[in-house]
């Protein structure tokens, strides 16, 4: 991440990243955005060079805005994972997600990870 010294690099404020980004690199300047959207609008204004946010939400974003001149163009050290949440009486909609979820094979789950991860990484750094 060092290489992004002479960047401005755009982080979602009050995300998790923002503190992790904040502490583990503290000579990076950053521009802070409300949401991901905003978040690649100040690189197509050049408000910023990077954004940083998660592979999921961005390329849901992208594609649903239209963001064709923008490249995913690497990784962070930093992972994600996913998971669901429900309303703490709801245990007989816990008990079908688990039962839903257990039943999805790799390829299965693949394909549905697939959908939402559909823009292509075009390795910059």
């Amino acid at each position: 991440m060092s290489e992004l010294v002479d960047f401005k690099i755009a982080l979602v404020e009050g995300y998790a990243i923002e503190e992790l980004m904040k502490l583990d690199y503290p000579e990076l300047e950053y521009v802070l955005v409300k949401d991901t959207e905003q978040g690649l609008r100040t690189i197509q204004n050049e408000q910023a060079d990077v954004f940083i946010g998660s592979l999921i939400g961005t390329s849901y974003v992208m594609r649903e805005n239209g963001y064709s001149g923008i490249i995913v163009a690497g990784d962070t050290p930093y992972t994600t994972e996913i998971h669901l949440a429900t309303d703490k009486d709801s245990e007989e909609l816990r008990n079908i997600l688990d039962k839903s979820l257990d039943a999805l094979d790799q390829e299965a789950l693949n394909l549905v990870f697939g959908k939402w991860r559909s823009v292509k990484i075009q390795r910059v750094f």
